[in-house]
């Protein structure tokens, strides 16, 4: 099972980023993490001959992109940009520590801290279940002053997630998050088919 995700070379941040968002909770919510997200602008090859095929052919012309009322200065790395930040006072005092291991991992999110999630317009500040108050209040804080400190867009929203609600795209940037289980249909034979199945979405 196969989901293209084409982005057209005009298309604004907000219509990438809510693309993917939508394309990556299909993948593991409606097609229980079966699906294989493919990115044929991106890749090429076969997998664009494929997806055009599937439309019925590639069009001579792509029709040219409307135009935005204020389109964005922003390059594709700004776009593309994402960072984490771990806030704890474990030590004794407050630390803001930055991880720079890649990829990311759901096992580097610590249910004793909180921790932000730095997009282009858009900051996410994870609250672990076992956070006490003085973490969760610095992680919003922190999160709020790299606005300016960042110079970010204006618009630029913060969302406050706690830990086992986080939303498709926050997901999207961690491995794990979507692990699989082996799950039995059944049959009429004495042999069972197996496949996986998206733990988050049978919960």
């Amino acid at each position: 099972m196969k989901i293209y995700f084409w982005q057209g070379l005009e298309s604004n941040k907000f219509e990438k980023i809510k693309g993917l968002e939508i394309a990556v909770g299909i993948k593991n919510n409606e097609r229980m993490a079966q699906a294989k997200l493919i990115y044929p602008r991106d890749v090429g090859g076969q997998d664009e001959e494929d997806f055009w095929q599937t439309l019925g052919g590639q069009r001579a012309k792509i029709n040219a992109a409307i135009p935005d009322d204020s389109p964005s200065t922003a390059s594709e790395s700004d776009l593309c940009y994402y960072a984490l930040f771990k806030v704890s006072n474990a030590s004794g005092k407050l630390e803001r520590t930055e991880i720079s291991d890649r990829p990311l991992k759901r096992a580097m999110l610590d249910t004793n801290d909180s921790f932000i999630l730095e997009l282009y317009d858009q900051v996410y500040v994870w609250q672990g279940l076992k956070a006490d108050l003085e973490e969760k209040k610095s992680a919003m804080k922190i999160a709020k002053d790299f606005i300016t400190e960042k110079g970010k867009p204006k618009t630029t929203r913060i969302s406050r997630l706690s830990e086992g609600v986080e939303d498709s795209l926050f997901k999207s940037y961690f491995e794990d998050f979507f692990k699989a289980v082996s799950t039995d249909f059944g049959d009429s034979s004495d042999q069972a088919t197996h496949a996986n199945q998206d733990v988050g979405a049978l919960a």
